[in-house]
């Protein structure tokens, strides 16, 4: 079994955890639960990299640093970003 990389954005006014409830609850819908689907039902749970509202182009940015710079790892905690218009997540899917 492997793992890939995801960014998955969440529109609307809510709390991180709001926003991670309601990906997961899509993404297992959407693929099942099966542990190895691919999507961000695979993480556990979630951490803050950014609070401070970002463009989206800016969370994009942060969102590559910080697969690349090893802030989110394989099977762990998904990154939350922040942004104008909801949250950004990015992290590694078990697939």
């Amino acid at each position: 079994m492997g793992a890939h990389t995801f960014s998955l954005h969440v529109n609307g006014d809510m709390t991180a955890q709001e926003a991670y409830s309601m990906a997961v609850e899509d993404a297992i819908y959407e693929h099942g639960n099966d542990s190895y689907n691919g999507t961000i039902s695979t993480t556990r749970g979630f951490k803050i990299l950014s609070s401070k509202p970002l463009s989206r182009e800016d969370a994009r940015k942060r969102a590559a640093r910080a697969i690349d710079d090893g802030e989110v790892e394989k099977w762990e905690a998904a990154g939350a970003i922040r942004t104008k218009e909801g949250w950004l997540f990015v992290g590694w899917a078990a697939s």
